[in-house]
């Protein structure tokens, strides 16, 4: 039998929880660990160029950063999005720039 001490002292209950709860950690551990992070692709030379274009409208030789934050409207809600320097794109809700693999992810 299966822990033979647990089964005649206490309950058979007790190693069933046990191996069922492992089973779950075990499965949890997998399905994270063979599912896609959600890396969002960087933008391409021409996005980038394009943002940098729609800030810098004034025709002003001086480098100015894009902003910090940009305001949409999403399904009639007001949404800021915040803007990826290392990325060059303003990143949708729920991202954040990882230093480890250097991309912006999605939670």
């Amino acid at each position: 039998p299966i822990c033979p001490f647990l089964t005649r002292r206490l309950t058979l209950a007790i190693p069933i929880i046990g191996g069922v709860l492992f089973l779950f950690v075990i499965s949890s551990l997998l399905r994270t660990s063979f599912s896609d992070p959600g890396i969002l692709p960087r933008a391409t030379h021409c996005e980038a160029a394009g943002v940098e274009r729609q800030i810098d409208s004034t025709g002003s030789s001086t480098y100015r950063p894009p902003p910090r934050t940009r305001e949409v409207v999403i399904n009639g809600q007001v949404v800021k999005l915040k803007y990826c320097f290392t990325c060059k794109m303003f990143r949708p809700p729920r991202t954040s720039h990882c230093s480890l693999c250097d991309n912006c992810v999605g939670r």
